[in-house]
Protein backbone atom coordinates (compact mmCIF):
# COMPACT_ATOMS: atom_id res chain seq x y z
CA UNK A 1 0.00 0.00 0.00
CA UNK A 2 1.53 3.37 -0.99
CA UNK A 3 1.81 6.25 1.40
CA UNK A 4 -1.20 8.48 0.75
CA UNK A 5 -1.25 12.18 1.55
CA UNK A 6 -4.50 14.03 1.01
CA UNK A 7 -5.17 17.76 0.89
CA UNK A 8 -8.67 19.03 1.70
CA UNK A 9 -10.47 22.16 2.89
CA UNK A 10 -11.79 22.25 6.44
CA UNK A 11 -9.72 23.31 9.43
CA UNK A 12 -6.00 23.81 9.86
CA UNK A 13 -4.77 20.49 11.19
CA UNK A 14 -3.11 17.22 10.22
CA UNK A 15 -4.82 13.89 10.84
CA UNK A 16 -3.24 10.46 10.60
CA UNK A 17 -5.59 7.80 9.35
CA UNK A 18 -5.25 4.09 10.10
CA UNK A 19 -2.17 2.49 8.61
CA UNK A 20 -2.64 -0.17 5.96
CA UNK A 21 -0.90 -3.17 4.47
CA UNK A 22 2.83 -3.02 5.06
CA UNK A 23 2.54 0.13 7.18
CA UNK A 24 4.83 0.74 10.11
CA UNK A 25 3.90 2.39 13.35
CA UNK A 26 5.16 5.94 13.70
CA UNK A 27 6.71 5.16 17.07
CA UNK A 28 8.66 2.07 16.03
CA UNK A 29 11.87 3.98 15.35
CA UNK A 30 11.97 3.58 11.58
CA UNK A 31 12.95 6.44 9.32
CA UNK A 32 10.13 8.38 7.65
CA UNK A 33 9.60 8.30 3.90
CA UNK A 34 9.31 12.08 3.90
CA UNK A 35 10.51 14.46 6.62
CA UNK A 36 9.74 18.18 6.62
CA UNK A 37 11.96 19.99 9.14
CA UNK A 38 12.01 23.68 10.05
CA UNK A 39 10.48 24.76 6.75
CA UNK A 40 9.73 28.43 6.07
CA UNK A 41 7.80 29.50 2.98
CA UNK A 42 6.38 32.86 1.93
CA UNK A 43 5.16 34.47 -1.27
CA UNK A 44 5.93 38.20 -1.37
CA UNK A 45 4.49 39.49 1.93
CA UNK A 46 2.31 36.44 2.69
CA UNK A 47 3.76 33.95 5.17
CA UNK A 48 2.72 30.38 4.30
CA UNK A 49 4.80 28.28 6.72
CA UNK A 50 7.14 29.11 9.56
CA UNK A 51 9.32 26.44 11.17
CA UNK A 52 7.05 23.65 9.90
CA UNK A 53 7.86 20.08 10.97
CA UNK A 54 6.10 17.00 9.59
CA UNK A 55 7.00 13.33 9.19
CA UNK A 56 5.19 10.74 7.08
CA UNK A 57 5.76 7.00 7.15
CA UNK A 58 5.39 4.02 4.82
CA UNK A 59 1.78 2.83 4.56
CA UNK A 60 0.22 5.85 6.24
CA UNK A 61 -2.84 7.72 5.06
CA UNK A 62 -2.12 11.28 6.11
CA UNK A 63 -4.85 13.92 5.71
CA UNK A 64 -3.93 17.60 5.67
CA UNK A 65 -6.93 19.78 6.46
CA UNK A 66 -7.07 23.55 6.29
CA UNK A 67 -8.96 26.57 5.03
CA UNK A 68 -8.54 27.68 1.43
CA UNK A 69 -5.22 29.40 0.84
CA UNK A 70 -3.50 28.19 4.02
CA UNK A 71 -0.76 26.39 2.07
CA UNK A 72 -1.89 22.78 1.67
CA UNK A 73 -1.13 22.64 -2.05
CA UNK A 74 2.17 24.43 -1.46
CA UNK A 75 3.15 21.74 1.07
CA UNK A 76 2.45 18.96 -1.43
CA UNK A 77 4.54 20.74 -4.06
CA UNK A 78 7.38 21.08 -1.55
CA UNK A 79 7.19 17.37 -0.77
CA UNK A 80 7.42 16.49 -4.46
CA UNK A 81 10.30 18.86 -5.15
CA UNK A 82 8.25 21.13 -7.42
CA UNK A 83 9.01 23.99 -5.01
CA UNK A 84 12.02 24.59 -2.78
CA UNK A 85 11.62 25.90 0.79
CA UNK A 86 13.16 29.23 1.72
CA UNK A 87 14.48 27.66 4.92
CA UNK A 88 14.55 24.16 6.36
CA UNK A 89 14.74 20.79 4.66
CA UNK A 90 12.55 18.29 2.83
CA UNK A 91 14.12 14.84 3.10
CA UNK A 92 12.99 11.87 0.99
CA UNK A 93 14.25 8.49 2.21
CA UNK A 94 17.28 10.07 3.86
CA UNK A 95 18.18 12.48 1.03
CA UNK A 96 17.62 16.22 1.15
CA UNK A 97 15.62 17.07 -1.97
CA UNK A 98 17.51 20.37 -2.29
CA UNK A 99 20.77 18.44 -2.79
CA UNK A 100 19.40 16.22 -5.56
CA UNK A 101 20.39 16.72 -9.17
CA UNK A 102 17.67 16.97 -11.80
CA UNK A 103 18.29 13.33 -12.71
CA UNK A 104 17.94 12.31 -9.06
CA UNK A 105 14.71 14.28 -8.76
CA UNK A 106 13.37 12.43 -11.78
CA UNK A 107 14.23 9.11 -10.12
CA UNK A 108 12.55 10.20 -6.89
CA UNK A 109 9.40 11.22 -8.73
CA UNK A 110 9.21 7.82 -10.39
CA UNK A 111 8.24 6.47 -6.97
CA UNK A 112 5.63 9.21 -6.49
CA UNK A 113 2.37 10.25 -8.10
CA UNK A 114 0.75 13.64 -7.76
CA UNK A 115 -2.95 14.30 -8.42
CA UNK A 116 -3.22 18.04 -8.99
CA UNK A 117 -6.25 19.99 -7.81
CA UNK A 118 -7.21 20.83 -11.40
CA UNK A 119 -6.60 17.22 -12.54
CA UNK A 120 -3.88 18.31 -15.03
CA UNK A 121 -4.83 15.90 -17.81
CA UNK A 122 -3.20 16.30 -21.21
CA UNK A 123 -5.94 17.87 -23.34
CA UNK A 124 -4.46 16.58 -26.60
CA UNK A 125 -4.30 12.96 -25.42
CA UNK A 126 -7.03 10.35 -25.03
CA UNK A 127 -8.00 8.74 -21.74
CA UNK A 128 -5.85 5.73 -22.68
CA UNK A 129 -2.84 7.93 -23.40
CA UNK A 130 -3.31 9.98 -20.23
CA UNK A 131 -3.52 7.00 -17.88
CA UNK A 132 -0.70 5.21 -19.72
CA UNK A 133 1.66 8.20 -19.62
CA UNK A 134 3.74 7.11 -16.62
CA UNK A 135 3.84 3.51 -17.81
CA UNK A 136 5.17 4.58 -21.20
CA UNK A 137 7.75 6.89 -19.60
CA UNK A 138 9.02 4.67 -16.78
CA UNK A 139 8.39 1.02 -17.65
CA UNK A 140 9.24 -1.40 -20.44
CA UNK A 141 5.83 -3.04 -20.58
CA UNK A 142 4.33 -4.01 -23.91
CA UNK A 143 1.46 -2.06 -25.44
CA UNK A 144 -0.90 -4.89 -24.54
CA UNK A 145 0.28 -4.93 -20.91
CA UNK A 146 -0.06 -1.17 -20.66
CA UNK A 147 -3.56 -1.24 -22.11
CA UNK A 148 -4.60 -3.93 -19.62
CA UNK A 149 -3.16 -1.94 -16.71
CA UNK A 150 -5.01 1.18 -17.87
CA UNK A 151 -8.30 -0.73 -17.99
CA UNK A 152 -7.60 -2.16 -14.53
CA UNK A 153 -6.94 1.29 -13.05
CA UNK A 154 -10.01 2.79 -14.68
CA UNK A 155 -11.97 0.01 -13.03
CA UNK A 156 -10.63 1.11 -9.63
CA UNK A 157 -12.32 4.49 -10.09
CA UNK A 158 -15.58 3.21 -11.58
CA UNK A 159 -14.73 3.82 -15.23
CA UNK A 160 -14.27 0.26 -16.48
CA UNK A 161 -15.00 0.32 -20.25
CA UNK A 162 -17.10 -2.87 -20.07
CA UNK A 163 -19.36 -1.31 -17.42
CA UNK A 164 -19.80 2.04 -19.17
CA UNK A 165 -21.13 0.66 -22.43
CA UNK A 166 -18.83 2.82 -24.56
CA UNK A 167 -15.11 3.05 -25.25
CA UNK A 168 -13.87 5.60 -22.73
CA UNK A 169 -10.28 4.82 -23.74
CA UNK A 170 -10.66 6.87 -26.92
CA UNK A 171 -12.43 9.82 -25.29
CA UNK A 172 -10.63 13.13 -24.96
CA UNK A 173 -10.65 15.11 -21.69
CA UNK A 174 -12.93 17.77 -23.20
CA UNK A 175 -15.57 15.06 -23.73
CA UNK A 176 -15.64 14.12 -20.04
CA UNK A 177 -17.46 15.66 -17.11
CA UNK A 178 -15.42 17.29 -14.35
CA UNK A 179 -15.95 14.30 -12.08
CA UNK A 180 -14.84 11.87 -14.78
CA UNK A 181 -11.70 13.89 -15.45
CA UNK A 182 -10.93 13.72 -11.74
CA UNK A 183 -11.29 9.94 -11.78
CA UNK A 184 -9.10 9.59 -14.86
CA UNK A 185 -6.41 11.61 -13.05
CA UNK A 186 -6.70 9.27 -10.07
CA UNK A 187 -6.39 6.23 -12.34
CA UNK A 188 -3.24 7.72 -13.86
CA UNK A 189 -1.81 8.32 -10.38
CA UNK A 190 -2.04 4.66 -9.34
CA UNK A 191 -1.10 3.13 -12.71
CA UNK A 192 2.63 2.97 -12.01
CA UNK A 193 2.12 1.47 -8.52
CA UNK A 194 3.90 4.38 -6.79
CA UNK A 195 5.18 4.16 -3.22
CA UNK A 196 3.88 7.67 -2.43
CA UNK A 197 0.74 9.34 -3.76
CA UNK A 198 0.08 13.04 -3.18
CA UNK A 199 -3.60 13.87 -3.62
CA UNK A 200 -4.62 17.53 -3.88
CA UNK A 201 -8.37 17.57 -3.04
CA UNK A 202 -8.93 14.11 -4.58
CA UNK A 203 -12.68 13.87 -4.01
CA UNK A 204 -13.75 17.42 -4.82
CA UNK A 205 -16.68 17.39 -7.26
CA UNK A 206 -17.26 13.64 -6.99
CA UNK A 207 -20.54 11.94 -6.12
CA UNK A 208 -20.80 10.08 -2.77
CA UNK A 209 -20.37 6.64 -4.39
CA UNK A 210 -17.17 7.75 -6.11
CA UNK A 211 -15.89 9.33 -2.89
CA UNK A 212 -16.36 5.99 -1.11
CA UNK A 213 -14.64 4.13 -3.94
CA UNK A 214 -11.66 6.49 -3.86
CA UNK A 215 -11.39 6.13 -0.09
CA UNK A 216 -11.15 2.36 -0.47
CA UNK A 217 -8.34 2.44 -3.07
Amino acid sequence: MPLSIYEDDDIATVERGPTRGDAVEVADGRDPVLAVTGVDMAFEDKLIFEDLDLQVFEGEVLVILGFSGCGKSVLLKLMSGLLQPQAGTIVHRGRDIADMSEAELVEMRKSMSYVFQNNALFDSQSVLENVAFGLLEHTKQSDAEIRQRVIECLGYVGLAPDDLGYDILTRMPAELSGGMRKRVALARAVATRPRVILYDDPTGGLDPQSVTRIGDM
